[in-house]
């Protein structure tokens, strides 16, 4: 039943989000036909390319027939790029630069917060923990485009160890991974900092249960006592707050793909933003949509694996 609630929930919010997404592109000014053709086409021809698009039937219509061939696999064509690509071509071939900088990230964050959060809260109050505690703050303080300007400026035009942008192919592994050593560490840093600071309050609340003070005061060892009993009760509340940063992840590598020159589905966002190529436009809001969506669905998936005192009746803020 918990399952089954969890997919319903999403598959409803995926159609609702495409129907919003579909009503505002199609709210906005300007006529698609006009674009690809240009000011100078003949209105003859922009009105029979018009029903060739089906943009002359009415708005439910050309709904209906666009989420039918989103469901099939079809999400149209671009009309700037290579004028009539696919756009799921476009899309797949942005998706593996994308996801790869913001799993990497998010990896390097949740570890860094993890051994850094930990720490801090078995020596609460400590000099160790006042320092986490400074270092998370700036990391929260700085914007992820400055921190990538600042690694560039260091680490590739002074150093010259990294690569200052761009992407190699992927049958290159070893420039592939140096490329996105410093985009990755411009985009874990602020994350980094903000979870950080919730592993220490998610272990200071464990660390203070009465089960906490039974294990000690059985003799086991203090790494057993904060892994195995700390940890564990604590990861609910740490994987909740993860996957939000994983959502925002993948918002915030629109910033960071520019600045390091990275072809991801930020940058190809952008292009099609300032092309006004609104079905390009259309198709990446809702891959990412879905995205987001599919991390959500994982994690409400994860919660009862962690915690089995979740049911069906759902999570709310990592507590059943």
């Amino acid at each position: 039943m918990y399952w089954l609630q969890k997919t319903f929930n999403m598959v409803l919010t995926l159609v609702l989000v495409s129907f919003i997404t579909f009503a505002a592109l199609y709210m906005l000014p300007g006529d698609p036909a006009q674009l690809i053709l240009g000011t100078e086409a003949e209105p003859q021809a922009v009105e029979t390319l018009r029903s060739q698009l089906g943009l002359d039937l009415p708005w439910w219509q050309q709904y209906v027939s666009w989420a039918t061939d989103m469901v099939q696999g079809d999400m149209g064509r671009s009309i700037t790029f290579s004028r009539g690509y696919p756009i799921g071509e476009l899309i797949a071939s942005a998706l593996p630069v994308t996801l790869a900088l913001a799993l990497s990230a998010m990896l390097l964050a949740f570890g860094l917060s993890l051994l850094l959060g930990i720490s801090a809260a078995a020596r609460q109050g400590s000099w160790w923990d006042n320092l986490v505690l400074v270092v998370s703050q700036l990391g929260i303080s700085m914007p992820a485009f400055w921190v990538g300007i600042l690694l560039i400026q260091f680490f590739a035009l002074g150093l010259g160890w990294l690569p200052p942008g761009g992407m190699p192919p992927w049958h290159n592994p070893g420039a592939v991974v140096a490329a996105l050593v410093l985009p990755t560490l411009a985009l874990a840093m602020p994350r980094a900092g903000i979870m950080t600071r919730l592993v220490r309050s998610a272990m200071l609340d464990t660390l203070g249960e009465d089960y906490i003070r039974t294990a000690r005061s059985k003799g086991l060892a203090e790494r057993v006592v904060l892994l195995r009993h700390g940890l564990k009760n604590a990861m609910v509340s740490i994987m909740t707050v993860s996957g939000i940063q994983l959502v925002q992840l993948l918002a915030g590598a629109i910033v960071i793909e520019q600045v390091f020159s990275l072809p991801g589905l930020g940058r190809l966002l952008l292009s099609a933003v300032l092309l006004r190529d609104l079905p390009l436009v259309q198709g990446l809001v809702f891959a990412g949509t879905a995205m987001v969506l599919f991390t959500n669905f994982v994690l409400d998936m994860l919660y009862p694996l962690l915690d089995p005192r979740i049911t069906r009746e759902g999570v709310h803020h990592g507590k059943a």
